[in-house]
């Protein structure tokens, strides 16, 4: 094994702190560093989407960005199968039936089958095309998952495509979590603003619109962010 083989296997097992530190302090480590068929391989090694739209230059920065997001996904996931399955004595919000939605909007229609589960694309006929019949529609389809358990999900498309006669198609498949947690990285990847709601049309990130939020259930569900981080710092999962 030559030395840039040591080198590409070390980079290819190195966390993002090592990755760093390595890539910016020996020039023959940076070769590597600045290849992008590496990071292609980087991203797969580590069960990361490839970026939608793929950038001129996949860097050490792109690789931190997406770690960081499907880290956010995940946290995601962990509060939704927390939120279904905890006792309701708490109150009626503060239980969800385990729905995901991720609204399509028409801004994805150039890449969608990029975002999707691989899978799905081998159940989708030929000949169908994405649903986008009219201007003033500000979505084309909404993407439901439902948490059957923590690591099966039933993900299902609602009016997604049509088919040579106009007809409305509706796809469902048995997805595994890290599936759905690599399409809902990709999402945010692709759209940082991506809607990802409940099935009260709450969304899942910290922050409250006083407007269209249950305030209560939004807190609980803060507070249960905000032990995952506690967990995460000590190290407790």
């Amino acid at each position: 094994m030559d030395k840039e083989e040591v080198y590409h296997n070390i980079l290819l097992n190195a966390d993002v702190e090592t990755l760093r530190s390595l890539c910016f302090v020996d020039r023959d480590i940076a070769k590597t560093c600045n290849n992008k068929y590496f990071w292609v391989e980087k991203f797969k090694y580590d069960l990361l989407p490839l970026p939608v739209p793929t950038p001129k230059k996949l860097n050490i920065d792109e690789y931190e960005k997406m770690l960081m997001i499907k880290k956010e996904m995940f946290d995601l996931l962990l509060v939704n199968f927390i939120e279904k399955n905890r006792s309701n004595k708490v109150g009626i919000m503060s239980v969800t039936k385990g729905y995901i939605q991720i609204y399509v909007t028409k801004e994805y229609k150039k890449d969608i089958e990029n975002l999707l589960p691989v899978r799905l694309l081998y159940i989708i006929p030929e000949n169908t095309e994405l649903v986008d019949d009219s201007d003033e529609i500000e979505f084309i389809s909404i993407i439901k998952i439902d948490s059957i358990n923590d690591n099966i999900y039933d993900l299902k498309f609602d009016k997604t495509y049509i088919d040579g006669n106009g007809k409305n198609l509706r796809f469902s498949m048995k997805c595994h979590k890290w599936e759905i947690l690599e399409m809902l990285t990709a999402f945010k990847y692709y759209n940082e603003n991506v809607e990802i709601l409940d099935e009260h049309n709450m969304n899942f990130s910290r922050n409250i619109d006083p407007d269209n939020d249950d305030v209560e259930a939004k807190f609980m569900r803060i507070g249960i962010y905000d032990a995952i981080e506690v967990f995460d710092k000590f190290k407790l999962f």
